[in-house]
């Protein structure tokens, strides 16, 4: 009997060393974003999509000129304004509020589209809630009020399109989204 609380107790150490030692390797999602900005190349016309790619935008290389679209109809995104600072109207396709680039601009949101379609992103940098192992994304609403609603209206058009696409997802347990 003694033998085997000592086994247990062991299995619940290891287990836990296992868990802690895992959790040291998972990145944060600040992390993912930049090492994803910086992956993109200088001269880059780049669509930030919904969720943690706009978070990209808070890590651009400073020796690089990279221009950052919205699909909300921007271009010229910019870093995440300082608290206190943030400006209403002046928000990115996930809602966030965000400041504008010298030489930014705003335009209708079909315009946006046509920038899409007509080739003039160069890579396109997408969220998702799951990725296959095949590569096949899933995104669906949480209907949870903190994240705005799953697939957006530009998803099919950029993963169509034949420019370069990236990915930029946290590594999440089930029930890290919750709440």
């Amino acid at each position: 009997m003694e033998q085997d609380k000592k086994r247990s107790w062991s299995i619940g150490m290891a287990m836990e060393a296992a868990a802690q030692d895992n959790a040291a390797k998972k990145l944060t999602r600040n992390q993912v974003a930049w090492r994803a900005a910086n992956e993109i190349p200088d001269g880059s016309y780049v669509n930030l999509g919904i969720g943690l790619p706009t978070t990209c935008a808070n890590f651009m290389p400073e020796d690089r000129e990279i221009v950052l679209h919205s699909e909300n109809g921007i271009l010229g995104v910019g870093p995440a304004p300082e608290p206190g600072t943030e400006d209403p109207e002046l928000i990115n396709a996930s809602k966030d509020p965000i400041t504008l680039v010298p030489g930014g601009s705003f335009f209708v949101h079909s315009d946006a589209f046509v920038m899409i379609r007509g080739g003039h992103i160069d890579l396109a940098l997408l969220g998702a809630f799951e990725i296959s192992e095949t590569g096949d994304l899933a995104n669906w609403t949480t209907e949870n009020p903190k994240f705005p609603p799953g697939v957006g209206g530009a998803i099919l058009e950029l993963v169509y399109r034949r420019h370069r696409l990236g990915l930029a997802v946290a590594d999440l347990e089930a029930g890290d989204m919750a709440g």
